[in-house]
C-alpha cells in the first residue's frame, strides 16, 4: 500500500456535517424562495396564455394548484416560510403582484359593481383554503379547487352569472 493511501486510511472519517437549527432555517428559506419562484413562473406563464382576465385567473390558479399538488411538502414548507420575517419583503412583493392581478377584475368588460378593495380578503381567503387543504395527510388533490378558487377571485368583480358561465367553459390548455 502506498504511503499516501496508508495515511488516508489511518485518518479518522468525519461524519457528515450536522446542520444547526439556524442553518436548517436558512436551507428551508432558500427552498421556499425556489418554490416561490417556480410557482410564480408557472402562474405568469398561465396568465400570459389567457385571453381575458377571467381566463388568466383560472389558468394561474390551476397552475399553482397543480404545482402544489405535485409537490405538497414543498407547498406546505413554502406557505409556512411565508410567515418568517426573513421573507417579509418577498411576501410583500408577491402580495402586491397578486393584489394588482385581482384588482384588474374591475377593468374586465363584464365587471359589475366591482369591489377591488376586497382583493386582500380574497387573497388571504384563498391562501387559507390552500393551507387547510394541505394540512391533510395524505396530501389530497388540490386541482379540484380550481373552480372554487377562481370563483372566489372573480366574484368581487363579476356577476355570479358571468363567473358561472366562465367556469362552465372548458379550461384553456395550460402552457407547455
Amino acid at each position: 500500500m502506498s504511503s499516501a493511501r496508508a495515511q488516508q486510511s489511518s485518518r479518522p472519517r468525519t461524519a457528515a456535517p450536522v446542520l444547526t437549527m439556524p442553518a436548517r432555517k436558512r436551507v428551508a428559506l432558500v427552498a421556499a424562495e425556489a418554490a416561490l419562484d417556480r410557482a410564480s413562473d408557472a402562474a405568469v406563464r398561465a396568465w400570459d396564455a389567457g385571453t381575458c382576465w377571467r381566463e388568466r385567473v383560472r389558468g394561474s390558479v390551476a397552475a399553482i394548484l397543480a404545482l402544489a399538488e405535485a409537490h405538497p411538502d414543498a407547498a406546505r414548507g413554502t406557505l409556512a416560510a411565508l410567515d418568517h420575517p426573513a421573507l417579509g419583503r418577498r411576501r410583500a412583493e408577491l402580495e402586491a403582484r397578486l393584489l394588482r392581478a385581482i384588482r384588474q377584475g374591475a377593468e374586465d368588460p363584464d365587471a359589475v359593481d366591482a369591489q377591488p378593495q376586497s382583493a386582500p380578503w380574497v387573497l388571504h381567503t384563498a391562501l387559507a383554503v390552500l393551507r387547510a387543504r394541505l394540512a391533510a395527510e395524505p396530501a389530497p388533490e388540490l386541482t379540484d379547487l380550481t373552480e372554487t378558487l377562481t370563483a372566489l377571485v372573480c366574484l368581487p368583480s363579476l356577476s355570479p352569472a358571468t363567473v358561472l358561465a366562465t367556469l362552465a367553459r372548458p379550461a384553456a390548455p395550460g402552457p407547455a
